[in-house]
């Protein structure tokens, strides 16, 4: 993940960027071209965010140097928009605990918060997490549809979910999904080792 994150930020981005000040430089020269250039600086502009987000995503470097509660922060605020609001109640970093734990428990809401976006329709979303020194508690709760489909369907087919559900096993965590009258609710419990 480092790896590739590096890469897609060191080489593929640093392309991209060449390339839009290549295409600066032309419609600077030639006014005929410049709107012909627009379209293609604005599909250059997406393709530039979306690799950062993907590089973002990756590695998460906010976490490793400022913590998760400002690396969750960033996330809600980079996702958040004003037909997907994201509100965070996140609790205050614990002093010890392992880095590939604190990993583990940004996944687990980067993959709910992805989810929630993609399958759910909603357009406010809540991440809330307590954290004690057993255990962190997340739980994200939306106004969405709820799911359409039987919650065992959903954990067999979705690779979000399982993915999830994986991590919860390996500490010995429990994962509870309800339907809400109005959305849903997701409990997600990580036994600190």
């Amino acid at each position: 993940r480092i790896r590739i994150g590096q890469q897609l930020h060191d080489s593929v981005a640093q392309i991209l960027y060449a390339i839009r000040l290549n295409l600066q430089h032309i419609a600077s020269e030639n006014d005929a071209l410049a709107n012909e250039i627009a379209p293609i600086k604005k599909m250059l502009n997406d393709a530039i965010f979306q690799v950062r987000n993907i590089s973002v995503d990756l590695v998460p470097s906010v976490l490793h140097d400022f913590g998760l509660k400002a690396a969750i922060l960033s996330m809600c605020e980079r996702v958040s928009t004003s037909d997907f609001q994201v509100k965070c109640y996140i609790c205050e970093d614990q002093e010890g605990l392992d880095k590939d734990f604190l990993l583990v428990v940004y996944r687990v809401i980067q993959e709910l918060l992805n989810n929630t976006m993609k399958h759910s329709s909603a357009s406010q979303v809540i991440v809330k997490t307590r954290c004690d020194t057993e255990q962190v508690n997340i739980e994200v709760t939306d106004n969405g549809v709820g799911f359409q489909s039987k919650l065992e369907e959903s954990l067999r087919n979705g690779i979000g979910l399982q993915s999830i559900k994986s991590r919860v096993e390996r500490y010995q965590g429990t994962l509870e999904i309800r339907d809400l009258e109005q959305g849903t609710q997701v409990k997600v419990t990580l036994k600190i080792k």
